[in-house]
């Protein structure tokens, strides 16, 4: 997801005003609850204590001037401590189904490297959704919290993270302002989220689970994954990873920066001297990289210097309505004092919807590659991998995403690159576009027609339909 547009940075301090407000018709106070610190729990195997004190609960009390609507679905949030010696607690927001107590479980993080996974939350895929009061002059506390018509949560069980630390309300105690350098420290961070979180909820490893997210966390994705098949090959764990899914991946920019304006220059927004100088400069900057000539800082000079140059219009999400994920929008929900009462934060905590200094910190990471990992994980047969994203993704467009996986080393390679492109049409197939495809072995290649970047929020029908077939399935089926 661009860092750009109303996607800048918000901290609690910024919106402490949040002032007297409704939520859902539910009127927010000023009291707000204790942090809830599970991992003391767990480790002392009181699970039960920990389900309920993690427990997402209203405490709205109806009376004579305000009203209590249940705003919430059944849910659970709090702090999982994903490095003691460090204090680095990982937030999370839990929404199992109440549709089938069996239904598989679905991971998401959101990319960045630096935005909150809550955006995945309230603006792509989850129960709730926020929405201003007003269209005009509509001020950021004026906002409400209502259910989506339409959510993964039902058919999927969602669990939101907020990763790296800094980001939304994940913190570190020891060192608030010192944020993960590599993705090495990242992965780990959430896998042993992921350990404490299936023995906090143990009925989860029964079912089906599925890692994944959008954008930059194509990098995370792979790398957690990858984390856990290596425990699991050691003996070491016994998370039983069942597939991953990733949205408009950046998991591969040494072949994916190179055609970054490719999509620009064929729809005729860009002219031809313009795509030459880019492919130039980006040529030059995955050039220097892979001769081991420069230093880190200088590759991330010469990309931030790549960027700047050739920032527009490459950050759009959407090519057709040029609509990016409102994060203060977001923030504001998140800050405001009923939600942070039912999630157990306090007043004091700072929630960044964008943390730039978590982009800064990981920018000598900008190009490293998770294709080998990626690779090894389709090699292994064990794991089912969904690929897709819009087809009016800028950000990270398809044919961005194709040289990526036809550089990717595994089984499926040479047949996946012969493979035609199946569409996939509506009313049986005599209906318009909605999908294009391919499914070779275990790797399912999915283009959304219609969408950005943000592939659920601009078709949430679509994206419901091609998880459930990737999760039934594989891959889409008629």
């Amino acid at each position: 997801m661009a860092i750009q547009g109303k996607g800048v940075p918000v901290a609690a301090g910024v919106m402490a005003v949040v002032g007297m407000a409704t939520l859902g018709g539910i009127y927010l106070s000023r009291h707000a609850g204790e942090p809830r610190l599970l991992t003391p729990y767990i480790k002392k195997g009181q699970i039960l204590e920990a389900q309920a004190l993690s427990m997402v609960k209203d405490t709205c009390e109806a009376s004579v001037n305000k009203s209590c609507h249940g705003v919430f679905p059944k849910s659970h949030a709090g702090f999982i401590t994903a490095d003691e010696q460090l204090g680095s607690n990982l937030f999370f927001w839990y929404f199992p189904s109440q549709d089938n107590p069996d239904a598989p479980l679905a991971l998401w993080l959101n990319g960045g490297p630096g935005i909150t996974s809550m955006v995945g939350l309230f603006w792509e895929n989850g129960p709730l959704r926020a929405v201003q009061k007003n269209d005009s002059a509509a001020r950021l506390t004026d906002v409400e919290l209502e259910a989506r018509d339409g959510t993964w949560v039902g058919p999927l069980s969602m669990l939101y993270v907020d990763s790296p630390i800094g980001v939304g309300y994940s913190y570190s105690a020891s060192a608030p302002t010192k944020f993960h350098k590599n993705m090495d420290q990242v992965t780990e961070d959430l896998y042993n989220f992921l350990e404490q979180f299936l023995q906090l909820f143990p009925d989860c490893r029964n079912r089906q689970l599925y890692i994944g997210g959008q954008s930059e966390a194509g990098k995370y994705v792979p790398s957690l994954a990858y984390r856990i098949h290596k425990a699991v090959q050691r003996g070491e764990s016994n998370i039983s990873l069942t597939g991953i899914y990733m949205g408009g991946p950046f998991f591969a920019p040494e072949v994916m920066l190179p055609v970054a304006f490719n999509y620009l220059y064929n729809v005729g927004a860009i002219s031809v001297a313009q795509v030459t100088e880019y492919r130039r400069d980006a040529r030059k900057v995955i050039d220097n990289y892979l001769s081991g000539n420069f230093t880190k800082f200088e590759i991330s000079r010469q990309l931030k210097s790549l960027f700047t140059r050739h920032r527009k219009p490459s950050f759009i999400e959407n090519f057709v309505t040029g609509e990016v994920a409102d994060t203060q929008l977001v923030a504001s929900i998140m800050t405001s004092e009923n939600v942070r009462r039912v999630l157990g934060v306090n007043h004091e905590a700072s929630f960044t919807a964008v943390n730039t200094g978590v982009y800064q910190a990981l920018e000598d990471e900008r190009l490293r590659s998770v294709r080998r990992e990626l690779g090894e994980l389709l090699d292994s047969k064990l794991y089912k991998v969904l690929v897709f994203n819009g087809d009016y993704d800028i950000l990270y467009n398809s044919e961005m995403v194709e040289e990526a996986l036809l550089v990717t080393k595994w089984h499926g390679r040479s047949e996946y690159g012969k493979a035609p492109r199946l569409r996939y049409r509506a009313n049986n197939g005599i209906g318009k576009t909605l999908f294009y495809y391919s499914h070779v072995a275990n790797l399912c290649r999915v283009v959304v027609h219609g969408a950005g970047h943000d592939v659920p929020h601009d078709k949430l029908e679509l994206s419901t339909k091609m998880m459930l077939d990737f999760v039934n399935h594989g891959c889409l089926r008629h």
